[in-house]
């Protein structure tokens, strides 16, 4: 073959080239078809191997323990002792308990000194009731007079040494087993003056000193000079 002739007609592999290039060419144009796809679930063995661990993960947890609450009980009430209670006592037994004494100004206790008395008003006594109070002292203890006043001395087989004190206040005061008075009748006496001393003439027990001493409001019957008493001694 000439060689000009063989310069002009081209390799065939270039020429199959061109056809191909072409043709895809003419494919690239055409719009594009959306071909509907079908979903598959398949499962990879990356994921099995997952699946078996968070399994055994689980199944090796310790068990979940209940918890019981226990139910609220309430507390027990502390026994509270109960006082006995107390028998009442017969009236003739029971204590009088006496109010605090409010003094009495202007008046004396009848004996200087340590006293102690009691209500003995209309206990009974040898014959006849007791009208008075007998106020307990040592023997040979001063008398005095609770009030100025006017004296008057007498003695009895009851009373023994004894005298009247006619008050300034219109009362008038017995004093009785004195063991001998230092006083005239008729003498005026001042409060708080020395008018006998204790003893145990007439119907005293010897080994009971006192003066029975009484009070007669305005010189009339005596009345119970307990309470009184309590206010000045």
């Amino acid at each position: 073959m000439p060689a000009h002739a063989a310069s002009r007609r081209p390799a065939l592999p270039a020429l199959l080239l061109t056809v191909a290039a072409a043709a895809l060419g003419g494919l690239a144009l055409l719009p594009d078809q959306v071909v509907p796809t079908r979903a598959v679930l398949a499962s990879s063995p990356m994921a099995d191997a997952d699946l078996a661990y968070e399994r055994a993960a689980i199944l090796g947890r310790p068990p979940i323990r209940r918890t019981t609450v226990a139910p609220v009980v309430a507390p027990k009430k502390k026994a509270v002792a109960v006082a006995a209670v107390r028998p009442v006592q017969p009236r003739a037994a029971r204590k009088r308990v006496l109010a605090p004494a409010v003094p009495v100004a202007g008046y004396v206790c009848p004996v200087r000194g340590h006293t102690s008395f009691s209500d003995t008003w209309g206990d009974a006594r040898s014959g006849h009731r007791h009208q008075g109070t007998d106020v307990m002292a040592a023997y040979g203890a001063p008398v005095v007079a609770v009030i100025s006043g006017t004296v008057k001395t007498a003695y009895s087989s009851s009373g023994g040494i004894s005298l009247y004190l006619r008050g300034t206040d219109g009362n008038e005061y017995f004093y009785a087993h004195n063991s001998r008075n230092v006083v005239s009748t008729g003498e005026h006496v001042v409060t708080g003056e020395v008018i006998a001393y204790v003893g145990t003439s007439g119907n005293a027990p010897n080994g009971a000193p006192h003066v029975h001493f009484e009070r007669h409001p305005g010189g009339g019957a005596a009345v119970n000079p307990y309470s009184w008493l309590r206010r000045i001694c």
